[in-house]
């Protein structure tokens, strides 16, 4: 039985009432958004204010940029998207985040569900119940206990960076504070390391959770960001991760250990019993969060500390003096207590923390319905807000002398901070990191034994160097590369002519159209010949542009020439109507894609 595909079809006329439609009631709800929000009042980029657009701001994954140079540009107030406000105020802190805050956890803590943890639980009363059980594992007593076990690792640490430094050899501080706190973390969490100290690279779980780190960077909505993690192929990292964390965590509820670690103190109220499969999620949840918040977060700010005091020889000395009266024998062990409050050192870890916050933007919350009120200025009810700790820490309205890494501004010259109520690197009120203790903890007792002279390494900050004598910065502080004037041309060309060519198909169908129709008998159609190209390349406009986010954006656009090709030869060979449409649809898919991925290659491009 034969069958008329091209009779389902909707007629030219039919299509033309479509288009004009959506002519009609897209400019009509993109007004709505750009100039009738409840937030209009708050500065911001034009294209913003559509959610569409909001790619052009977050095109990196280096957010915290991007929030600075608006804030810079837009004053303490900026909008991100047409419900979410960045807000660079002291005074905003304690309204937001303080323990008489009324706002609440935004929906991007939502962004892993069914699987949570303490720190994505939003209904407060949960979060409060779980926090009691996590307080067992970070309570003085239990941080007094970790101390010991933090000793192997900063002993192995501290001897690879002699024994480079006496052989004068560069040494990446950044992967290996990353190797040594999160080596350290596995041990306090399920009682074993995660053997990276001795592999000397990642483990291929914390590989993979690197890999699942690297989207949130693009601040992504979370219902866009739950539609990838969806994709089997896309989430496999994703899904390694929390199984191998799920596998560890059973491994303690059915062997208790011998040394009490994190994990047993996690499923102590399962008694034993199986957990439920609410229970599951949130064992699985905890189990990477604490990994990742006390390795990531450590590793970063010691890279940032070393980092500063490389360019602040005077700082280092300074600090060696003051912790030399507690370092005796060869060993250099010290207990914690006795340089918990050293004054010269909680200052250098308090000024690392002010310019690299290792939470630079993040840290999202809803105000209530009646809204909230920041110095005088009424944010409306159902917002979005947070308060970026990295424009903060370099706001003149805090600091005197922002852009300078000055220690004594925390003990010897509190006059250089204008407002100590906006500095709250771990968050405060019933939110506030639990992990605190312990993490202050690691950055002291490793930055004592990383300042004092060891085996030789008579310049201990030597090592930071690479062989060129350059230093190493940190993450946040990676230089650009620029690309050279003739590979800059080859990128322009090249994409030149793949817009070109998309352009001239379509003048080349315009032309066979007489064709065309008199070949599949199909003037009928002729009104699909064109649009099917259209609609389905700027439909996919927006999908592509967070595609080149995410994967690599070279064989991105190589894919998307492909799709056009396939596209191109299904036209070329189509016996009917109906193959021809089908097939210039297909070719409309991968021009969507070539020209958003024209417009992002030249937008990340550096001239």
């Amino acid at each position: 039985m034969d069958i008329d595909l091209t009779s389902a079809l909707p007629s030219p006329k039919q299509l033309a009432s479509k288009a004009a439609f959506l002519a009609v009631t897209t400019p009509a709800f993109s007004s709505i958004a750009c100039f009738f929000t409840t937030s209009t009042v708050f500065l911001a980029p034009s294209a913003v204010r559509l959610p569409v657009f909001f790619s052009v701001i977050f095109r990196h994954s280096d957010g915290f940029r991007q929030v600075q140079r608006l804030h810079d540009q837009y004053g303490p107030f900026v909008r991100l998207r047409p419900n979410y406000l960045s807000i660079a105020h002291p005074k905003a802190v304690n309204v937001i985040y303080g323990l008489g805050s009324r706002c609440m956890k935004a929906d991007w803590y939502d962004i892993s569900c069914p699987m949570v943890s303490l720190q994505t639980l939003r209904d407060r009363k949960a979060h409060d119940e779980r926090r009691r059980v996590w307080s067992a594992a970070f309570g003085d007593k239990a941080v007094r206990g970790y101390e010991q076990r933090l000793l192997p690792y900063l002993n192995h640490l501290m001897a690879y960076f002699s024994s480079q430094a006496v052989a004068n050899k560069p040494v990446n501080v950044i992967k290996w504070f990353e190797l040594y706190s999160y080596d350290f973390m596995g041990n306090l969490t399920f009682g074993k390391s995660f053997g990276m100290l001795e592999a000397h690279q990642d483990h291929w779980a914390i590989d993979s959770l690197k890999k699942v780190m690297i989207p949130l960077g693009f601040a992504f909505p979370t219902w866009f960001f739950r539609v990838v993690i969806s994709i089997p192929g896309l989430s496999r990292a994703w899904q390694r991760l929390f199984d191998f964390c799920g596998q560890r965590m059973l491994e303690r509820i059915k062997t208790p250990a011998e040394i009490p670690d994190i994990a047993s103190v996690l499923v102590a109220p399962l008694k034993g019993q199986q957990p439920s499969q609410e229970q599951w999620e949130l064992l699985r949840g905890d189990a990477q969060l604490v990994v990742l918040a006390g390795g990531d977060t450590t590793a970063t700010t010691l890279s940032a500390a070393v980092y500063q005091l490389v360019q602040h020889p005077e700082q280092v000395q300074r600090l060696r003096d003051e912790v030399s009266p507690y370092i005796a024998g060869p060993s250099h062990e010290v207990l914690h207590e006795k340089i918990a409050n050293l004054p010269h050192l909680n200052a250098i870890i308090n000024e690392t923390l002010r310019l690299h916050p290792p939470a630079a933007t993040a840290l999202q919350r809803k105000t209530p319905p009646e809204g909230i009120i920041v110095d005088g200025v009424h944010i409306p009810g159902n917002m979005t807000v947070m308060c970026p700790q990295n424009v903060l820490g370099r706001s003149e309205a805090v600091y005197e002398r922002p852009m300078e890494f000055l220690p004594e501004r925390w003990y010897l010259q509190p006059e250089l901070v204008k407002d100590k109520s906006a500095f709250v690197p771990f968050s405060i009120g019933p939110y506030g990191c639990i992990g605190k203790p312990l993490a202050l903890l690691t950055i002291r007792n490793t930055l004592m034994d990383k300042i004092s002279a060891r085996d030789g390494a008579s310049q201990p900050f030597a090592s930071y160097h690479n062989s060129d004598n350059q230093m190493i910065a940190p993450n946040n502080a990676i230089a650009t590369e620029y690309p050279s004037p003739l590979r800059l041309t080859i990128i322009v060309f090249a994409l030149f002519l793949a817009i070109f060519l998309t352009v001239l198909e379509q003048t080349i169908i315009r032309t066979a159209i007489p064709i065309i129709t008199d070949q599949f008998n199909s003037v009928g159609d002729i009104g699909w010949y064109g649009s099917v190209y259209f609609l389905t390349g700027t439909a996919l406009q927006p999908a592509y542009g967070r595609m080149y986010m995410l994967f690599d954006m070279k064989w991105s656009f190589l894919v998307v020439i492909f799709i056009f090709e396939l596209g191109s030869l299904i036209c070329a060979i189509a016996p009917n109507s109906a193959t021809l449409i089908g097939g210039r649809a297909v070719a409309g898919t991968g021009v969507g894609g070539i020209f958003s991925g024209a417009l992002v290659i030249l937008s990340l491009t550096d001239v």
